[in-house]
């Protein structure tokens, strides 16, 4: 049965009545991210156009607030997917001043064998590559710094 007006939902048997007005309930509340933290919305809309108002569901559910920070999300899925060919990282030190800095650590002892390997070898480098991030470490790096040597802008509000 397909429902497009009250009056059709009025038509309906009352399974289908109770079903469909279950679903308009549900669909009344939702968690908005505003940047810093969760807040319950409400969305009258849907019910609007089957000649519905919020006060013919008071008891309408509130769904669980969402666990995670979206932010923080979106970042941790920028840092993980991003990757830079060995020159555009190379380049990218240099834009930064940090070229000649990272250069020297790979002759010293600060810096893991596996590290070495990686900057004398690799042909691409992940944001979120262990050997690297531990590189970056051991010279200091901040994860801004990090983040902005792979394009990564981070909106801190």
């Amino acid at each position: 049965m397909i429902i497009n007006d009250r009056k059709d939902l009025d038509a309906a048997p009352p399974e289908i009545r109770e079903q469909f007005m279950t679903r308009l309930a549900n669909g009344i509340n939702r968690w908005v991210w505003d940047g810093n933290d969760w807040v319950i919305q409400q969305d009258d809309s849907t019910i609007t156009r089957y000649a519905f108002t919020l006060a013919d569901f008071p008891d309408a559910p509130v769904p669980e607030m969402p666990d995670y920070n979206p932010d923080e999300k979106a970042l941790q899925q920028a840092r993980e997917s991003a990757t830079l060919s060995r020159m555009e990282f190379m380049l990218a030190l240099e834009e930064a001043g940090l070229y000649d800095e990272a250069e020297a650590a790979v002759d010293s002892d600060q810096i893991p064998k596996a590290a070495k390997i990686m900057w004398r070898n690799a042909s691409a480098f992940n944001r979120m590559d262990e050997t690297l991030v531990q590189f970056a470490t051991a010279l200091g790096y901040t994860d801004e710094q990090m983040d902005a040597l792979f394009g990564i802008e981070v909106d801190n509000g």
